[in-house]
């Protein structure tokens, strides 16, 4: 899938990215889009400008309890994730032990700050366990809040089926007004789905991001292995058709499964006195511009056979396809934008009869799409082929990520699958020739993307962070305890990233001290006082789970309003998202001189790297698509495309 480009794809799509960044500088050198840069009397902030709160530590050890006695935590598990309510409390969810902690303002201090609100019934094994938290968007008066968990109900038999191990996503109403512990009520399940049976069933992601539209985002991962001893994948792709739990095209490359995938959806109300079996069109609905809207249209998937690949073999739920393990993805509701870090594989180096080295991503799916995984990694890198009936690597043949087939036994979704689409950034364990180098990442590896800053100008907040921040992205990697990953990220408004080490500056409230070391492992802004929310996770990556912590960084520099700029999204928009069938960012599609304008749109303008208009079509009638042949001349070279209604 092509936003622009006469020609084929090329091999390297990190070169394609780039050329797309350069052409879009282009364009706003010469007036073409809107600019969206900050005034020269608007500098960013410096460390001076911030401040650290401590807010919540373990020296009670609310927060890790470091045994498995009492509904204690047990090794490698802790607190995995916040949500942040209007009126300053902050829930903090525990993984192992399915406690639901509540920080109250005001109440107690540093060491005894929180209480607990109540345990969720969860299963604690491997990945799943408690992963993730999210309220409501009018939790202000309805007291709802959603977590995505390991069912406490569950069977351990016929090993490898993929029934009997459930994930429910299940509302609950928080009244404080109860007892410590008593405060979950009413627990109604919206949606569950299941993995696998098997010791190995690694990666289960399960963040969860609200909008203020009341679209809920859910990562899921890919309930696979991946490690050398359980699998002879050994860290490469797992591709495994032979073994289920090694087999990847089972959950992540199949479209009529909800694994390895971020789903979108909406729940719907209904009162506490009420109790619908979950499902489509009774707890939650299927918003406007899901994967399944478009996997079947040319111009998005021109792999499409019909006869061969069903529409009924896609879920709904899918926004897009492709995960590994999209830890924490973010929704931005003003521009419809859902980004995640994705965990990446462990091999440490490429292999000649396995492929690239392991990849940590950025994925930014402002559309619905697919991002490769099992069959293609980072910037569209392919994995040596181990494909049904093959019963070992092909050492000659990878997967064209442009064209994938699922065609494992184990896959029951559809065959000709959406090409890939490359990550936005990526980095490996070397971090050379990628983005580890100005992403501030010096070890190992686990990205997990932060939030967009939403700049609110009548929020009345003596600590929201600056209007210079409006439309920036925050990152940072678990794994790089000593903070250099804290980097804030500029992405254009049509969604890509710039260039160079300017893109990617190092978030300056990172340095202090007063922000201790460690592996972080979520961040939000606060609804009622636009300062950002961090949970430290623990000391070192796996190791000192006691010292998990909750901060608040606080801006205390000077506020201009006069330096906000909405960040206005160019592809990927609500707006859009209601009303095409097919959206601006996924066409027009261009392949062999030809141009496809999609449903909904009537001009087509194209550009060269220069930003000066080389062609332009306007049709009279757009209730359908129409495919046309560019004049002679234009059928090479790298173009920008844009589309208007």
């Amino acid at each position: 899938m092509l936003r622009f480009s006469c020609t084929p794809p090329l091999s390297r799509p990190t070169s394609f990215r780039r050329l797309q960044a350069a052409a879009f500088g282009a364009l706003l050198a010469a007036g073409l889009l809107p600019q969206a840069a900050q005034a020269q009397s608007c500098p960013m902030p410096t460390a001076n400008d911030f401040r650290i709160d401590t807010l919540a530590n373990n020296a009670t050890g609310d927060l890790y309890e470091g045994s498995s006695a009492n509904g204690g935590e047990a090794g490698n598990y802790g607190v995995v994730q916040i949500a942040v309510a209007p009126n300053g409390k902050v829930f903090i969810a525990k993984m192992c032990s399915g406690q639901l902690r509540v920080y109250r303002p005001g109440a107690g201090n540093a060491s005894t700050p929180t209480v607990l609100a109540g345990v969720v019934p969860t299963h604690c094994d491997n990945e799943d366990g408690l992963l993730g938290v999210v309220l409501d968007r009018n939790f202000h008066s309805n007291g709802w809040l959603y977590v995505f968990h390991a069912s406490a109900q569950y069977s351990t038999s016929p090993a490898n089926a993929d029934t009997g191990k459930p994930h429910l996503l299940t509302r609950y109403t928080y009244d404080s007004t109860k007892a410590e512990g008593s405060q979950l009520t009413n627990p109604k399940e919206i949606m569950r789905f299941h993995r696998m049976i098997d010791a190995r069933a690694y990666h289960a992601a399960g963040g969860l991001d609200m909008g203020d539209d009341g679209i809920l985002i859910i990562g899921t991962g890919d309930d696979t292995s991946p490690h050398a001893g359980e699998c002879s994948s050994n860290n490469y792709g797992p591709l495994l058709w032979n073994d289920r739990g090694c087999d990847a095209q089972k959950s992540s490359g199949n479209t009529n499964d909800l694994r390895g995938k971020l789903l979108r959806i909406r729940p719907l109300p209904f009162p506490d006195n009420q109790t619908p079996a979950p499902g489509i069109g009774s707890t939650y609905e299927i918003p406007a511009g899901n994967l399944w809207e478009f996997i079947d249209k040319p111009a998005f998937n021109p792999n499409w056979t019909p006869g061969v690949d069903d529409i009924s073999k896609v879920r709904k739920e899918i926004w897009s396809m492709g995960h590994r393990n999209p830890y924490h993805p973010r929704y931005d509701a003003k521009s419809g934008w859902v980004f995640t870090g994705e965990v990446g594989l462990d091999a440490g180096a490429p292999n000649a009869s396995r492929g690239p080295e392991g990849r940590e991503e950025w994925n930014l799916a402002y559309v619905p799409g697919n991002f490769g995984h099992p069959y293609c990694v980072g910037p569209n890198d392919p994995w040596r082929k181990f494909t049904w009936p093959n019963t070992s690597w092909t050492t000659d043949t990878s997967y064209n990520c442009a064209a994938i087939q699922n065609v494992s036994p184990n896959n029951t979704g559809i065959r000709n699958l959406p090409p890939a689409m490359p990550a936005a950034l990526w980095y490996s364990n070397n971090n050379q020739n990628d983005d580890g180098q100005r992403l501030g990442v010096t070890s190992q590896e686990t990205a997990i993307g932060g939030p967009m800053y939403r700049y609110n100008p009548n929020l009345q907040s003596s600590i929201k962070f600056p209007p210079q921040y409006e439309g920036k992205v925050f990152f940072f990697d678990w794994a790089n305890s000593n903070k250099s990953s804290f980097r804030v990220m500029t992405i254009n408004p049509d969604g890509t990233v710039p260039a160079g080490a300017d893109a990617t500056p190092r978030f300056p409230a990172s340095t202090l001290n007063a922000l201790p070391n460690g592996s972080y492992i979520d961040m939000r802004f606060g609804p009622h006082d636009g300062a950002m929310y961090l949970l430290r996770n623990s000391q070192n990556n796996y190791s000192n789970f006691g010292a998990a912590a909750l901060y608040r960084i606080a801006y205390t520099g000077a506020i201009d309003n006069a330096c906000y700029t909405p960040f206005v999204a160019t592809v990927g928009t609500p707006s859009s998202l209601a009303r095409s069938v097919v959206r601006k960012a996924l066409a027009p599609a261009i392949a062999n001189g030809m141009i496809t304008l999609p449903v909904g749109y009537r001009t087509v303008t194209l550009y060269d790297l220069t930003g000066r208009q080389v062609w332009k079509h306007t049709r009279a009638d757009a209730a359908r698509s129409e495919t046309m042949r560019l004049p002679q001349g234009l059928a090479a070279g790298v173009l920008q495309a844009r589309i208007t209604p």
